[in-house]
């Protein structure tokens, strides 16, 4: 899970440069190199990697918070490349137990590694930025009110259900639930099916309560925020606009 309690504590505690920013210009910098990793398609991806990669080594995030969604995220990388080295055709096919084309190959990589790297942007985001600041700069920029309250409110229940899932789980362990690869899988689909039907139960009885203490769309409340510094605007600029103008110009 990316977004967890633990995350949230090391952006509250990181001491890095990359906290001591104004969080309007990481917002800035996480939206467009979000963009990038969509837009860039040639060999100047492996140097956007590697400025990513540099971002999560100076932002201080102890590697033991982040192993395992960077390693669900390397896995899904894997197997999205190796489904496009089938369906993008372009070649001869070397056939195996499917049909690779090689000459796909570097298509296919790039495009398993924006998964990757998109995942290793949002882990650096959400390490430096506290949810306070980054829901007051939405809020600053004139963001619906409902997009926020509704992204607090999902951001509180995720780890609700994300805790009773664990009991749950733990309950059909005891029962020896996942004893053997079929009732693995009954246990598994039991749960996933439990954990829906509460969050439906949950959020009916958060409707129910909002709406009898009179709520009228004013869940959050911002912050006060530090603006940008002479500097960052610099930032901004040379490591912000220009490489999306960049980005878009050699996707056009």
């Amino acid at each position: 899970m990316i977004f967890a309690p633990e995350f949230e504590h090391i952006a509250l505690s990181n001491n890095s440069f990359l906290r001591k920013l104004s969080p309007y210009t990481k917002v800035f910098l996480t939206f467009v190199y979000l963009i990038l990793n969509l837009l860039i398609t040639s060999h100047f991806y492996f140097i956007f990697i590697i400025f990513v990669f540099l971002m999560y080594f100076i932002s201080n995030i102890p590697f033991r918070y982040t192993k395992r969604p960077i390693f669900i995220a390397l896995i899904t990388s894997i197997v999205i490349s190796l489904a496009k080295l089938h369906f993008l055709k372009k070649g001869n096919p070397i056939i195996l137990i499917i049909d690779f084309y090689p000459e796909s190959l570097f298509l296919a990589i790039i495009i398993g590694l924006k998964i990757f790297t998109g995942v290793l942007l949002i882990i650096i985001f959400i390490s430096t930025t506290t949810i306070q600041e980054m829901m007051s700069v939405f809020k600053k920029i004139k963001a619906p009110d409902t997009f926020i309250d509704i992204f607090m409110i999902i951001f509180k229940y995720i780890f609700v259900l994300n805790d009773e899932s664990v009991r749950m789980r733990n309950a059909q362990m005891v029962r020896l639930g996942y004893n053997g690869f079929r009732r693995s899988l009954e246990s598994f689909g039991n749960l996933i099916g439990m954990v829906i039907l509460r969050g439906i139960s949950r959020c009916n009885n958060m409707s129910d309560a909002l709406f009898l203490r009179g709520y009228k769309g004013k869940f959050f409340y911002p912050s006060d925020i530090t603006k940008p510094k002479f500097y960052e605007y610099m930032l901004l600029l040379f490591l912000g606009i220009l490489p999306l103008l960049l980005g878009l110009y050699v996707r056009a």
